[in-house]
């Protein structure tokens, strides 16, 4: 098996419910007004659903029951907080904050009336926070009192 593929559900097994959701958000007829996402690139549509994808997988593999719930019941502060611990195992903050901002918008997407707001405000501070890979390598090298000061 990929190694994608351990991180990353593929899209035939997603819940039921997640893949009605996803194809009717983003591939109904572009000539259909209610389409938000008919202006989308293709690009972007593949980004959307990687992110999406990587938090279905994160539940199928760390916390199956709460795949079992409803999907927009199922994104709550303390599921993104632990999706957020299990990225940084192995990702860059400014890799955890990119994914957050496309699971975002993926979810503005497939939930149009709910407000994800606090997603993005957690993003921003992971990414407000986060060292670009050149400042990273730097703090590291750098003596106790730079390295503080880079950090705050």
């Amino acid at each position: 098996m990929s190694r994608m593929a351990k991180k990353h559900l593929p899209f035939n097994a997603w819940p039921s419910e997640d893949r009605i959701l996803w194809i009717r958000a983003f591939e109904q007829d572009v000539f259909d007004e209610e389409l938000q996402s008919a202006h989308l690139a293709p690009a972007t549509k593949v980004g959307l659903r990687t992110a999406y994808a990587r938090y279905l997988g994160f539940l199928h593999h760390h916390d199956p029951e709460r795949l079992q719930l409803a999907p927009e019941a199922r994104i709550v502060p303390d599921s993104i907080k632990s999706l957020v611990g299990h990225l940084r195992q192995s990702c860059r903050d400014t890799s955890v904050a990119s994914l957050l901002h496309m699971l975002r918008l993926a979810l503005g997407f497939i939930f149009p009336h709910r407000d994800w707001s606090w997603i993005k405000i957690v993003a921003k501070r992971i990414h407000a926070g986060a060292f670009p890979a050149a400042m990273a390598h730097e703090a590291s090298r750098a003596p106790n009192s730079t390295r503080s000061v880079l950090r705050s």
